[in-house]
């Protein structure tokens, strides 16, 4: 596993350098920049070696590292290192696998690279892309209630969908929480059994289907149970497995 550590403070990379090895005893730590100018330079130049995952401060020597984001298209899998708990949603908005609060302990970075593990690399995997039987698929979310958090089973959501980059999982109670998976990771999670992926924007849950209605001579619009203000509409090319899905 290639690992790119951008980090700002010695300490910490020294640090998060010896958790990582720890963690991760196999893993090549490529190098270690400490602003975003040089994070992008070496980002952008072409013909290197790009990270397979990259731990990343958000205050780092010159800017925050958000303005990453603005400056080159980057889809490398991201673990948030950061002292500062309030930019977590805004972190989330990247392709993040977890947002760690310093100082990481060994538990938390063992815990945020096995997810990195299974919700990732499991996502390039031949077997889960061809062939689904004996899965086992995703049962609770545990979602950022207030100040606390909170463990939902999947079998309460009417719908997940995807507003401003960030996932959302919408419950039968009309109330909508944050993931930290993005739409992709999801359809992966997902028993394909219950959930169908209609568009780009949103996936659907079959217990919550109240009605559908055709939209025009090729699209249809799904009522869903607790989501019946919003216009949920299944994509032109997904119609005909829409329909296989819901048995018709």
């Amino acid at each position: 596993m290639k690992i790119l550590i951008i980090e700002d403070e010695a300490l910490a990379s020294k640090r998060l350098k010896r958790l990582i090895r720890k963690v991760v005893p196999k893993a090549e730590i490529m190098d270690t920049f400490e602003s975003v100018e040089e994070t992008v330079e070496f980002l952008s130049t072409k013909g290197i070696s790009q990270p397979e995952l990259i731990f990343m401060d958000i205050e780092l020597s010159d800017a925050q590292s958000f303005e990453i984001f603005d400056q080159i298209e980057l889809h490398t899998p991201i673990i948030f290192t950061t002292a500062y708990p309030d930019h977590a949603l805004k972190a989330f908005k990247a392709n993040t696998v977890d947002y760690l609060l310093k100082p990481v302990s060994e538990e938390a970075l063992e815990i945020a690279v096995e997810k990195y593990k299974k919700h990732h690399i499991a996502l390039n995997s031949p077997a889960i892309s061809s062939n689904n039987k004996g899965r086992e698929y995703k049962e609770r979310f545990m979602v950022k209630y207030g100040e606390k958090l909170k463990s939902i089973p999947v079998d309460e959501s009417v719908c997940f969908f995807t507003q401003d980059k960030v996932a959302f999982m919408r419950t039968d109670t009309g109330r909508n929480y944050v993931l930290d998976h993005n739409m992709a990771e999801l359809e992966v999670l997902l028993d394909p059994n219950k959930y169908f992926r209609v568009s780009r924007q949103y996936i659907v849950s079959l217990a919550a289907i109240n009605e559908v209605y055709t939209y025009s001579s090729s699209r249809l619009r799904v009522l869903v149970k607790s989501f019946e203000d919003e216009e949920v509409i299944v994509s032109r090319d997904r119609v005909g497995k829409f329909k296989e899905w819901m048995g018709a």
